[in-house]
């Protein structure tokens, strides 16, 4: 069993092998620490050639860090033991992102081997949340200086250009299989380590001479911006949700999709780097406690959750449901001051060398009647986000916390008996001031006879609740909505989104007020050859990684072949299209993968709401709520003719629908369903701009 003492005595009698062997016994990552053994001792040669897998331990163990020994000089001056000693007990990084920057380890963790002019080592960039992602190196700095870069990444010099004195380098992207570094091998053959899966970088034929003139060592400190295109294009970021999920996936938390679900979350950052001992739960608490729009649910399993602008509550109380006299709602608030508080905010900055910089919440004169907690309170996340992203996070936390401090206090019988922390609810009828307010629940406390205690805040969003369906978090990327509302017989479609694009009718497509599921009206399509609506193509139809297009339809016949819409198909060329034929719902895609055979049997003179959408990697169909079919191939529509509703093309005619189409909506950049277990079809129109 590998000891300090033998440590020490290893150091002592310059055997850095034999050192590195017990001091890597212990080696911490993120929230937990290494050991090859569960009872503890150092890795056996034989260990090491093997490349045995660590086992995760789940809390922090540790021996003090050794004195340093007593340097042995060699030429030029630099003590590599007490360099190496530098990383004793010491955390290792854990990361996760689309592009960053990032420090290795202090000192290196194999050489330094000094030859002549240059020096062999091979240095650490922690261990990657997601061992099996994509990642690239896209510039190395040394001392703070650029050495060498590349536009699309890579792994070997000849990936990119070098911007001083060339060298030979290999990154090792930290799998669970990468192999071997050359270095690590010729200087213990038969008992080299892989380090897996660390990020390593090893540099080979180094010239030093300029690090000794700068800092007396011949080994300079090394960066690098890393990129990981597991997730899509590095340079876009990471969404935050996924990057935390991938953190919670990984081998050093062990949850998995059963335990840990990352839900409805848009936002996007750099990286997560963690050099600090946090549990799942403690980041995610962190990371909520600034992006005041996620919250930590725990029920089934841990979720982060994203509302957005999205009030829509969970529970509705009213007089009714609440137990009690007529204070039966207890409202309170921190005494008020005029004494302003100040909130800080810690975060990574990719615009000032990826430090840790803060940003002072910034408020407007006189915003509010706030609390009487004064002082500052600094928060540090271990996010990689811009100025911008931070300062608005700062500004919009403290805003949130004193809003907060309004609180309600409640009884109420078994209608709030599935009430959770986190979920929103409204009070209506029960006094002026609450009528459609929705609060967070904080606290609850469930007693005999279903009786729920409920503790809950103030919410700083859109915080005026007036049904469902009336605010759309993702107006703004509503490419088509076309409710049919006018005068009967009319074919002045409007296209009502933000877009506001022009519609056309052809033949005998027109509005007809006999028949709607919302609204005044609906589109006619009579089924004779050519009747159709088009809008003019363009290239918020070619299909990007995510979509939705849904409506409401009404057949007036089920028999022959029945396009819902055509985005530019022009068989055999382009385009897509999604139809009804033989009682099946189909989708079929140019270049991209169909879905086809999906049943379903609907009747004459019945309103349907049918959907079809694609998350990124599943298009998925969809039939009043029920997914009906699926697939992860691939989808390249691009149409290269107008988009058309109630046919397959509207200046070519074919497949004519027959019926009415109600509600057609057509959302870019979002998969709005995203579900193999469906979703509640909506219950009123759609929210316009």
């Amino acid at each position: 069993m590998g000891t300090s003492a033998e440590y020490e005595a290893a150091l002592a009698r310059g055997d850095l092998r034999a050192a590195s062997q017990y001091e890597n016994y212990y080696i911490p990552v993120g929230g937990g620490w290494y050991t090859d053994t569960p009872g503890g001792g150092g890795k056996t040669a034989a260990q090491m050639a093997a490349n045995t897998h660590y086992e995760y331990r789940g809390e922090a163990v540790s021996s003090p860090a050794p004195s340093a020994p007593q340097a042995t000089p060699v030429s030029p001056t630099f003590d590599p033991k007490i360099e190496a000693n530098a990383l004793y007990s010491k955390p290792m990084a854990l990361s996760v992102g689309g592009y960053y920057r990032m420090g290795a380890s202090p000192a290196p963790i194999v050489g330094p081997y000094i030859s002549g002019g240059t020096v062999d080592f091979i240095v650490s960039f922690g261990v990657p949340a997601n061992p099996e992602g994509d990642r690239k190196i896209y510039a190395i700095y040394l001392d703070n200086e650029l050495a060498w870069s590349s536009a699309g990444g890579g792994t070997l010099p000849g990936d990119g250009t070098f911007a001083a004195e060339p060298f030979d380098f290999i990154f090792k992207t930290g799998t669970l299989t990468q192999t071997v570094c050359s270095l690590e091998t010729e200087k213990y053959p038969g008992d080299e380590c892989a380090y897996r899966p660390q990020m390593l970088l090893e540099l080979r034929g180094l010239p030093y001479a300029r690090f000794m003139a700068n800092t007396g060592k011949p080994v300079p400190y090394v960066a690098a911006e890393i990129g990981d295109s597991a997730n899509g294009d590095p340079h876009d970021g990471i969404n935050l949700g996924t990057a935390l999920e991938l953190i919670a996936f990984s081998p050093w938390a062990n949850y998995t999709s059963s335990t840990f679900e990352a839900v409805d979350v848009t936002d996007v950052v750099d990286a997560i780097l963690i050099k600090d001992n946090f549990t799942v739960i403690q980041l995610c608490q962190n990371v909520t406690g600034e992006y005041r729009n996620l919250d930590v649910v725990l029920s089934d399993k841990v979720r982060i959750k994203d509302r957005g602008s999205s009030v829509t509550p969970d529970f509705v109380f009213d007089r009714n449901s609440i137990i009690g006299d007529d204070k039966a709602v207890t409202v309170s608030r921190g005494s008020a001051t005029e004494q302003r508080r100040e909130h800080e905010l810690i975060a990574i900055d990719p615009d000032q060398d990826y430090t840790a910089v803060p940003s002072l919440s910034k408020i407007p004169r006189d915003p509010m009647v706030i609390s009487a907690a004064v002082g500052k309170q600094t928060t540090t996340i271990p996010l990689v986000i811009d100025a911008n992203t931070r300062q608005a996070l700062a500004t919009f936390s403290q805003q949130y916390q004193e809003n907060a401090r309004r609180r309600v206090v409640f009884k109420v019988g078994a209608a709030g008996y599935g009430i959770e922390p986190a979920d929103l609810f409204a009070l209506t009828g029960i006094a002026d001031g609450f009528d459609n307010e929705v609060f967070k629940c904080t606290q609850t406390t469930h007693g005999a006879n279903w009786v729920v205690d409920v503790e809950g805040e103030a919410i700083l969003r859109c915080s005026i609740f007036g049904g469902p369906g009336d605010i759309d978090p993702l107006i703004d990327f509503v490419e088509l909505l076309i409710g049919a509302n006018g005068a009967d017989g009319s074919t002045a479609f409007v296209d009502e989104s933000l877009q506001a694009r022009t519609v056309s009718a052809w033949v005998n497509a027109q509005i007809d007020t006999s028949q709607s599921k919302f609204g005044t009206g609906s589109a006619l399509f009579d089924g004779t050859y050519g009747t159709a609506i088009s809008v003019p193509d363009s290239p918020d139809f070619d299909l990007p990684a995510a979509w939705t297009f849904e409506c409401w339809v009404r057949f007036n016949s089920t028999s022959g072949d029945q396009a819902i819409f055509g985005g530019g198909w022009f068989p055999p060329s382009s385009g897509y299209l999604f139809r009804f034929t033989a009682n099946t719902l189909e989708w079929h895609c140019f270049g991209g993968t169909n879905i086809t055979g999906s049943a379903w049997a609907p009747g004459i003179n019945t309103w349907y709401h049918v959907a079809v959408d694609r998350d990124g990697t599943t298009t998925r169909i969809y039939a009043d709520g029920v997914m009906i079919g699926s697939t992860t191939g691939p989808q390249s529509g691009i149409p290269t003719v107008d988009f058309t509703i109630g046919c397959q093309y509207a200046a070519g005619g074919g497949r004519q629908f027959n019926g009415w189409i109600d509600e057609f909506r057509y959302t870019r950049g979002f998969a709005r369903y995203g579900s193999d277990s469906g979703f509640a079809v909506p219950t009123a129109a759609f929210p316009r701009p």
